[in-house]
């Protein structure tokens, strides 16, 4: 039987350590598509996000420092702050906050308590995309870096399960993302790796490379927010 892991370590013995953090460096170059899985996102409607004139008067000022305290204190006692928010999606914040529609368009977004990403809406929307992709088959998850994370993986003793390890259940590998902070060098691939789900030291989106059937399946999962990217 072939090893199912042998296109990515082959992949790691000849990737060239220096190199710059592109695409190239993070996931074979063996797909038709890419893509950026971006999070999910909630607002709070009522938080003051206009900005006050430049000649607000002190009371104006004082009003404003106070309605955002009190969304603080809200948030702050509340024993599920998530629910505070609606979920949105990224294009109507871009149309909210007049920014361009584009994966990094929340850091064109000044900072508020308004706005928050929704991980366990995130989650949700990428479980059933796993699960549309996967066509009821086992995966296989490889961990370049799992010597970075001796605790992910508390029921695996040896080394080799904790670097490979198949995966029935989608949970085994979200809880390793919770665990991880989904800071790890990752892949998550089907059977003769149609496509993969990457995520990378220090970089804040899953990356998908798939063929075009896969890219398909990410239309029918409603509210999960993607960008297709340059496999250059």
């Amino acid at each position: 039987m072939n090893d199912p892991y042998n296109w990515l370590t082959d992949f790691f013995k000849n990737r060239k350590v220096g190199s710059p953090l592109n695409l190239e460096f993070m996931i074979p170059k063996v797909y038709e598509r890419y893509f950026l899985i971006h999070e999910n996102y909630g607002i709070i409607d009522e938080y003051p996000f206009d900005h006050l004139p430049e000649k607000a008067s002190e009371q104006e000022q004082e009003n404003r420092y106070k309605l955002e305290q009190s969304y603080v204190l809200l948030l702050r006692n509340s024993r599920n702050p998530g629910s505070l928010y609606r979920p949105v999606s990224l294009k109507e914040l871009a149309v909210r906050f007049s920014t361009d529609y584009s994966v990094d368009m929340i850091d064109h977004i000044k900072y508020s308590l308004g706005i928050s990403p929704l991980w366990d809406r995130t989650i949700e929307n990428l479980k059933k995309f796993i699960e549309h992709a996967r066509k009821q088959e086992r995966l296989y998850l490889y961990i370049a870096d799992y010597h970075r994370y001796p605790k992910a993986w508390p029921d695996k003793s040896d080394e080799e399960t904790k670097e490979r390890t198949e995966i029935d259940d989608i949970q085994e590998y979200i809880k390793f993302q919770e665990k991880s902070g989904m800071d790890a060098c990752s892949y998550l691939f089907g059977k003769e790796h149609p496509w993969c789900l990457t995520t990378f030291e220090d970089f804040p989106h899953f990356i998908l490379g798939c063929d075009n059937e896969t890219a398909a399946q990410l239309a029918l999962v409603d509210g999960l927010e993607y960008f297709e990217i340059s496999g250059e």
